[in-house]
């Protein structure tokens, strides 16, 4: 929530003030240094007998470093990169850590619980508002409890408006978004994976869009650690005078290691060098699902790691890939729309998502409602680390219950889904007219059970205690309710969810909280256009540039990079209209039932042909270089 993103400092700072004024004065250590004095040789040899033994710990002189290091958690010492999972799971060891580090001086030391607490709020901390995960927390070894990881529901809640103004009736947007996360999540005995990264540079994909998938490619190298393996493909080689409709393998699938961040942004800045599959001459593009096909033969060299191989493909363009799962039933493929807007090429095409069990391992991210494309990446391969949960949530219906004060006016997009699988998610719009003078407070100690749970597991109940101290008001405008079932109960039983929608009526010594108006305004945009056909959208654009031209600058760049996007949209339909009705039709996505052995021919001479590192001299003496660099630097 806002409020709490904006108040954190707030509230840290205001607790050391209840911690010092709370703890007693330590007390003067000249008087036991008295006693000891004061103690007979007959007496201390005494207290030597009795202390013999027992073992006595080894003391090591510590240097200054590592006094300063040791007041940190274990894994900030770590020579490591720090990842936003391990930041999340420390929390449960460092009772364990403790036990064998030097402690830091007790004048002037800072309390390692709060350090804990504050790198643990960092590292849930997402680009995206919404990116607030709450299963990053890991439970592993002797720890881990019978229970098994299961599926549940985490509601978040984003309001345009955070503090209401007093007497008056203020009309405001609300996103309300339903994701499944895993429950009791554990890692893998063996956690590290493969990732192959796919970056769509076809006909169709804008220069900001290939911009975006390449930042959000290097960016989610960052979530990657020793052991794990990475892989850098392209849809298209576009390094010859015409570019061919064959993928291109960059980076084989290879180790991560010191140089593989270098040679990685170097590729990146290769493709973005070349661009996209130029227009003239127009070439054939073979469907999504042969190269995909094409791709996963090819690791197959590579010997993937088993239901841990997962590829990310970074496209404005939804595509159905049956076939691929078909052919690799324990292929992960994740679909990230990475830029502005997704292009939606007929009406047609936009009901093609597949919701059933044979496209269970495909998964479509930034689509039908705004995601951020970094924190995606991020809990794909935090979920890759994981055992799979056990069960499945279905039936999800999610209601609204204003309270005092709160009317709902309209409700933009569906509130009911089938099926919720992990990382998935649906959200809806909502707009209300709230009276700040008719609102009632949040109270603490409320009779409702449901309410106090909610107010626990949203860390709401620390909000109110800081706007008791500072002299700040918050209301309860409404409660998200959201009823599931669960496959591991009886028929008949369903789960329940609420999560409050909290405002602040009485600023008092608060610091105002984050403005989250921007990103609110930019789902609902996102979620209004992506509904409209191409024309309508058009239109729509037009209308938008003049509404926010007196809002914010952050604001108008968006709906700028959108209205560019959507010219490009029109400018590639116009072109494929124009000149690419007579090219030769490729093969369609196969059905469910039909097997791959009818395109197999298709799929081999894709392999057969398929650009690589070796056939690019200039990559290839990139990639030598670098190997010949970490030989000499092994040999000295």
């Amino acid at each position: 929530m806002a409020f709490s993103r904006s108040s954190s400092g707030k509230e840290s700072a205001e607790s050391s003030k209840v911690d010092t004024l709370s703890q007693p004065g330590s007390e003067p250590s000249s008087s036991n240094n008295t006693i000891c004095s004061a103690h007979s040789p007959a007496q201390q040899a005494l207290e030597e007998v009795q202390h013999a033994g027992e073992p006595k710990s080894a003391k090591r002189r510590s240097s200054r470093a590592r006094l300063f290091s040791n007041g940190f958690t274990r894994l900030l010492r770590s020579s490591s990169d720090a990842k936003g999972n391990e930041l999340a799971t420390h929390t449960e060891n460092s009772g364990d850590d403790g036990r064998d580090t030097t402690e830091l001086p007790r004048t002037g030391a800072v309390d390692d619980t709060r350090i804990v607490s504050m790198t643990k709020q960092v590292a849930r901390g997402l680009p995206s508002p919404l990116g607030n995960r709450h299963d990053t927390d890991a439970i592993e070894g002797s720890e881990a409890p019978s229970m098994p990881t299961t599926l549940k529901t985490m509601v978040t809640i984003l309001s345009e408006i955070k503090v209401l103004k007093a007497d008056q009736n203020q009309e405001f947007w609300a996103i309300v978004e339903i994701e499944g996360v895993l429950h009791n999540r554990r890692e893998l005995a063996d956690s590290n994976i493969d990732v192959v990264f796919i970056v769509d540079n076809g006909y169709y994909v804008s220069k900001d869009g290939l911009m975006r998938a390449l930042e959000a490619a290097t960016g989610g190298l960052h979530q990657l650690d020793r052991g794990d393996r990475v892989a850098l493909y392209t849809t298209h080689c576009t390094h010859g005078s015409v570019a061919s409709t064959v993928p291109d393998r960059l980076l084989p699938l290879r180790s991560v290691c010191s140089d593989t961040e270098e040679v990685f942004r170097n590729l990146t800045l290769d493709i973005a060098k070349y661009g996209t599959q130029e227009w003239n001459p127009p070439r054939p593009t073979p469907p999504m699902s042969n190269v995909i096909l094409a791709i996963a033969k090819s690791l197959e060299m590579g010997s993937p790691k088993h239901q841990r191989c997962h590829m990310i493909l970074l496209s404005p363009v939804f595509n159905v890939l049956h076939s691929v799962s078909d052919t690799f039933p324990n292929l992960h493929v994740h679909q990230i729309n990475s830029a502005v807007l997704p292009f939606v090429p007929n009406e047609e095409h936009r009901e093609m998502v597949c919701h059933e069990t044979c496209c269970k391992n495909v998964t479509a991210s930034n689509w039908t409602h705004y995601q951020s494309v970094p924190g995606r990446i991020k809990q794909i391969i935090l979920q890759a680390r994981s055992t799979g949960p056990v069960g499945s949530i279905t039936d999800i219906h999610v209601d609204l219950r204003p309270k005092s004060g709160c009317e709902v006016l309209e409700i933009d997009g569906s509130t009911t889904l089938n099926a919720l699988r992990p990382g998935q998610s649906f959200c809806f719009l909502v707009r209300l007219r709230v009276s700040s003078a008719k609102t009632h407070e949040l109270c603490e100690s409320s009779l409702d059970p449901l309410l106090e749970h909610s107010l626990e597991a949203t860390t709401i109940r620390q909000e109110l205690y800081l706007a008791d101290k500072l002299n700040a008001k918050l209301a309860h405008l409404l409660s998200v309710q959201v009823f599931h079932k669960n496959t591991l109960n009886a028929p008949g039983t369903w789960c329940y969810t609420e999560v409050p929608l909290v405002a602040i009526t009485r600023l008092g010594r608060l610091a105002p909280p984050r403005d989250f108006s921007v990103e609110v305004q930019r789902r609902r945009i996102f979620y209004r256009l992506n509904k409209l056909d191409n024309e309508a959208t058009k239109r729509e654009m037009k209308k938008l540039a003049i509404a926010v031209s007196d809002e914010s600058e952050d604001l108008k760049q968006i709906v700028q990079r959108m209205a560019k996007e959507i010219h490009w949209h029109h400018a590639v339909l116009e072109y494929e209209a124009s000149s690419r009705q007579k090219l030769p039709l490729c093969s369609g996505p196969i059905g469910k039932a039909m097997v791959h052995h009818m395109y197999q021919h298709e799929t081999d001479s894709l392999i057969t042909e398929m650009a690589s590192a070796e056939h690019h001299e200039h990559i290839q003496a990139m990639l030598d270089a670098k190997m010949n660099k970490r030989k000499g630097m092994a040999i000295m």
